[in-house]
């Protein structure tokens, strides 16, 4: 029988597979689109198709986001896409193969929750699974000695989430996850764009301005058009939105995770302190990509931060190591 060895990353916003020898083989929204009501009707598309759905669809459909400030809140729904995620990058097999699974879990999670990620891999057809913490899959996936008897310091701004640890031989010796993230910001800045500018913009057209201008320096003076819809006449409208407006909206929930930061390397020992010093500190996911973080966060803490060109993919490529690695695998859940 055949055996496929996969890591997968299911978070508040997008959810990645890695494959052996394949490297990432998909990345798409943790969106489920039904017919009808969710507990009666069909599923119609998932992933990407389903989020070309938001703001455009009937009202005999129904788009659920199950996972929600990197909790699972319909397990269900996780089922449905994790199961049809698999089906789209496993080739048919005239036998079912065995799927071995490496899953990256928020950091913190209870023996409960941890079950419930367990359990809808299982579900989803996963003949084994192994959960790992995905501030530990960042640190493997920016080549960091997780196995090193000193603290590395890894902070993962994900879309719901903000997981925050210093990891020790292996494990994560101190750290916290606060409810700062990709989402909240993005709900903050369409309030934003309603008051000053009169203009109701859809969510994927505020992800594009972000892309395009988004930047946390104070001099930066670019401008882009961006459409949607007048708050009081409900006619079509543009706005020209400057850098300087997402900096002013983002800027404050930046600093408090920053202040966050601060307040667990105050909680640290000594000696796992003076690793932070020596070593800086190590930003991952979707949310530290934004131009002029690691300036701003610099001068915030007073310490080297290190921002890869990955980052936003660091826990899922650091799942694939692991799969390559299994003395190390063995390491982090023997731990």
């Amino acid at each position: 029988m055949a055996q496929i060895d996969l890591a997968v990353k299911m978070g508040t916003a997008n959810t990645a597979i890695f494959m052996a020898g394949n490297g990432i083989v998909l990345y798409e929204p943790t969106i489920l689109a039904y017919v009808g009501d969710p507990i009666k009707g069909h599923v119609k598309a998932v992933g990407s198709e389903a989020l070309e759905m938001v703001g455009r669809t009937s009202d005999y459909s129904t788009l659920v986001n199950p996972v929600i400030d990197g909790m699972i809140y319909d397990p269900d729904a996780c089922v449905e896409i994790l199961t049809k995620f698999l089906k789209k990058v496993i080739p048919p097999f005239i036998v079912k193969p065995n799927i071995n699974l490496i899953m990256g879990i928020p950091a913190g999670l209870s023996l409960q929750d941890r079950l419930l990620y367990e359990e809808i891999a299982l579900k989803s057809g996963v003949k084994s699974v192994t959960l790992v913490e995905n501030i530990i899959l960042a640190a493997i996936g920016l080549d960091l000695p997780v196995q090193a008897n000193y603290g590395a310091f890894i902070v993962n701004i994900g879309a719901g989430l903000t997981e925050i640890g210093s990891i020790s031989l292996c494990s994560v010796v101190g750290g916290c996850a606060v409810n700062i993230g990709g989402n909240m910001m993005d709900s903050a800045f369409k309030d934003y764009l309603s008051g000053k500018y009169n203009i109701r913009v859809g969510i994927n057209e505020l992800r594009k301005l972000k892309l395009s201008i988004g930047s946390l320096f104070p001099n930066d003076s670019r401008v882009e058009t961006v459409s949607g819809m007048n708050t009081y006449t409900s006619n079509i409208a543009t706005a020209d939105v400057a850098a300087v407006d997402i900096r002013k909206v983002l800027l404050p929930y930046y600093l408090q995770i920053a202040e966050t930061i601060e307040g667990v390397i105050n909680n640290c020992t000594p000696e796992i302190a003076s690793d932070i010093k020596h070593r800086g500190i190590f930003l991952t996911g979707g949310g530290s990509t934004i131009s002029g973080l690691k300036e701003v966060f610099e001068k915030k803490l007073g310490l080297r931060v290190h921002i890869s060109e990955d980052s936003e993919y660091a826990a899922i490529i650091g799942a694939g190591k692991l799969m390559s690695n299994p003395a190390l695998l063995k390491a982090i859940v023997e731990k």
